[in-house]
C-alpha cells in the first residue's frame, strides 16, 4: 500500500511538471543570444563575473490561468538556466556585435518589456493605432503637405537598412517606412506604425550623412522600444475617433482659409503657402498626444543614446548627432522659435540633450559633398519658403549658397538670390549682381521662366531701366496668359503657378507703372 502511495505521488509530480513544461513557450527570442554578466552570484546557478548567454524569455501559465516570465540562459559548460524575469536588472550586457544585439539590449533595459509582459501585445489598441496614423499620413497627402523626392528617400532607405531591417523579429506588427514632409521646422517624429515623417526644415539644416544616420536611428528607437505603445497606455482622456479627426479637418480647412485669403501678389508664383501652413498646423501637441508621439524626456534622452551607440556601432562619427542637435538649435535662434528651445515644445530642453557639450557646431567635418549634392531639391524647397513665407533672407540664402558652392543650383536658387541681396542691399552693385544671377537662371531652362520674368521686371525697375523692365512684364503677362489656357485646355489643375485674377491685373499695372517712371 505504502508503495502504491508513492508511486501515485509520483505520477502526480511527474503530471504536474509535465504540464508545466507544455505550458512554458517562448515569449521572445533573441536572434543572436546576448552576453550577460552580474557582479554577485544569484541563487545557485549563477556565478559573479561569468558570461551567461540570453538567449530567449519564456512565459510559463500554470493551470489556474496565472502566468509568470522567466530569462532562459545559457553558460559557458552549455548548461541551461531559467530565472525570474526580475533577476534580469541584476545583469549587464558584456558587449554586443550587431545592430540587433543594440536594440535587444535596449529593449530588456527599457519600459518596453514590462509592458509587453503586463499588458500583452494590445492587439487591438495597436490597430487602432495604426489607422489613427495612416488616417494622419492621408490627410497630409491629400492636403499636398508630402515632398515628392523618390531620389533622396531611396537614399534615406538605404542609410536605415543599416540601422534597423526595417520589420520587428519578435511579433509586434508595423514596419518602417519614411516620407518626407513640407515644413521648414527641422523636425522628425516617427508614428506608431513605423512611418517616419522627417521634415524638409530638418534635413536641409543638416550638412552629413553622419548627422542624418544618428536622427533616423533617434527616431527608430521610438518605435522599436513601442514609445507610442507606452505613451497611448498612459494617455486616459481621449477624444473619440471620430469625433478627433472631424475637428482635425476642421482645423486645416481654417488654416486653409486663411492662408488663400491672405495670398497676394507679393508671394511669387510657384510657392505653395496653403500646404506648408497646413503642415506647420499638423504638428500640434493635441496630435503628437492622439498618436502617442508627444514622448517623454526619459524617451528622447534614451532615443538619444540609442542615436549615439548606433553611429559608433557602425564607424559613423558619434559626434554627428550632437552636431545635428547644435544645427538644430542655432536654425531656432535664427528663426526665433524660442519655445522649442525651452523644453515646452515637442522635444526636452535642447542643453540638456546636448548632456554639457559647449562646443560650437563643428562644420568642416559634419559638411559632406555627397550629402549637399543629395538634399539640392530639398534645399530649395525650403529656401522659397523661407524667402517668401517667413522673410527669413539670412536663412534662405544659406540654402540656395549651398546649392550653388556644389554646382548643382537650379534656376530657382538663382531667383532666390537674386531676390535677396536686391532686398537686403538695394544698391546699384547688388542689383546689378541680382540681374546677373536671373540671367544665369534664364538660361539654366530647367524649369517654367514665369517666375524670372517676374523678378527680372522689378530689378530692372530698381536699375531704373524702365523700358526693358516693361518688356519683361508683358513677357510675364503673355506667359502666364498662355498657361491660363493651358490649363483650361487640359482640363486639369495646376497648382504650380498663380494664375489668378489677383495676378493678372497686379502684371497689367506693373506693365503701365513702367511707362510711366
Amino acid at each position: 500500500m505504502k508503495k502504491l502511495h508513492l508511486f501515485l505521488v509520483f505520477i502526480f509530480l511527474f503530471s504536474a511538471s509535465h504540464i508545466l513544461a507544455q505550458n512554458k513557450y517562448v515569449f521572445y527570442q533573441f536572434k543572436t543570444p546576448l552576453e550577460l554578466i552580474t557582479h554577485k552570484n544569484l541563487k545557485d546557478e549563477i556565478k559573479k563575473e561569468q558570461i551567461y548567454l540570453l538567449q530567449s524569455i519564456s512565459e510559463v501559465k500554470y493551470p489556474d490561468s496565472k502566468s509568470s516570465y522567466v530569462i532562459d540562459l545559457l553558460s559557458k559548460d552549455n548548461e541551461k538556466v531559467s530565472m525570474d524575469l526580475k533577476y534580469l536588472k541584476e545583469f549587464e550586457v558584456n558587449s554586443y556585435k550587431t545592430t540587433q544585439e543594440i536594440w535587444d539590449t535596449f529593449l530588456i533595459t527599457s519600459d518596453f518589456l514590462n509592458n509587453l509582459t503586463s499588458k500583452g501585445m494590445q492587439y487591438s489598441l495597436r490597430s487602432e493605432m495604426f489607422e489613427d496614423a495612416e488616417e494622419y499620413y492621408n490627410k497630409l497627402k491629400t492636403s499636398g503637405s508630402i515632398f515628392d523626392d523618390p531620389y533622396f528617400e531611396d537614399y534615406m532607405y538605404g542609410l536605415l537598412s543599416k540601422i534597423h531591417p526595417a520589420v520587428l523579429n519578435d511579433n509586434r506588427p508595423g514596419n518602417l517606412y519614411i516620407k518626407i514632409l513640407k515644413n521648414s521646422e527641422p523636425n522628425a517624429v516617427c508614428l506608431p506604425n513605423g512611418t517616419i515623417l522627417i521634415s524638409t526644415g530638418l534635413l536641409s539644416t543638416i550638412n552629413s550623412e553622419d548627422e542624418l544616420v544618428g536622427i533616423l536611428a533617434h527616431e527608430v528607437a521610438h518605435f522599436v522600444l513601442d514609445h507610442s505603445i507606452l505613451n497611448y497606455n498612459k494617455e486616459a482622456d481621449r477624444k473619440k475617433r471620430a469625433d478627433f479627426w472631424s475637428s482635425f479637418a476642421t482645423a486645416v480647412a481654417a488654416t486653409a482659409d486663411v492662408m488663400m485669403a491672405s495670398n497676394n501678389s507679393s508671394h511669387p508664383v510657384g510657392i505653395l503657402t496653403v500646404n506648408t501652413a497646413i503642415a506647420a498646423a499638423v504638428i500640434s501637441n493635441e496630435i503628437l498626444t492622439k498618436l502617442g508621439v508627444k514622448y517623454s524626456k526619459e524617451q528622447e534622452f534614451t532615443s538619444d543614446w540609442v542615436a549615439r551607440s548606433m553611429l559608433k556601432h557602425l564607424k559613423y562619427d558619434e559626434q554627428g548627432f550632437n552636431n545635428a542637435l547644435k544645427r538644430i538649435k542655432n536654425h531656432l535662434l535664427i528663426t526665433g522659435n524660442y519655445l522649442a528651445l525651452t523644453g515646452n515644445g515637442s522635444h526636452p530642453d535642447m542643453d540638456l540633450r546636448l548632456q554639457g557639450d559647449t562646443s560650437g557646431i563643428e562644420n568642416t567635418k559634419f559638411s559632406q559633398a555627397n550629402y549637399l549634392k543629395k538634399v539640392s531639391l530639398i534645399n530649395s524647397f525650403n529656401a522659397q519658403n523661407e524667402l517668401w513665407e517667413y522673410a527669413h533672407h539670412e536663412k534662405a540664402l544659406e540654402l540656395v549658397n549651398k546649392n550653388i558652392q556644389s554646382n548643382i543650383a537650379t534656376d530657382l536658387d538663382y531667383v532666390i538670390k537674386s531676390v535677396i541681396l536686391r532686398r537686403m542691399f538695394n544698391s546699384k552693385e547688388k542689383n546689378e549682381e541680382a540681374l546677373a544671377l536671373l540671367q544665369k537662371a534664364k538660361s539654366l531652362g530647367v524649369t517654367n521662366d514665369l517666375l524670372v520674368l517676374k523678378e527680372e521686371g522689378i530689378t530692372l525697375l530698381r536699375l531704373g531701366r524702365n523700358l526693358e523692365a516693361k518688356k519683361s512684364f508683358e513677357s510675364y503677362l503673355a506667359a502666364l496668359i498662355a498657361y491660363a489656357k493651358k490649363i483650361e485646355t487640359d482640363n486639369v489643375s495646376y497648382n504650380d503657378f498663380d494664375v489668378t485674377e489677383n495676378e493678372l491685373d497686379w502684371t497689367k499695372k506693373m506693365i503701365f507703372k513702367s511707362s510711366q517712371l
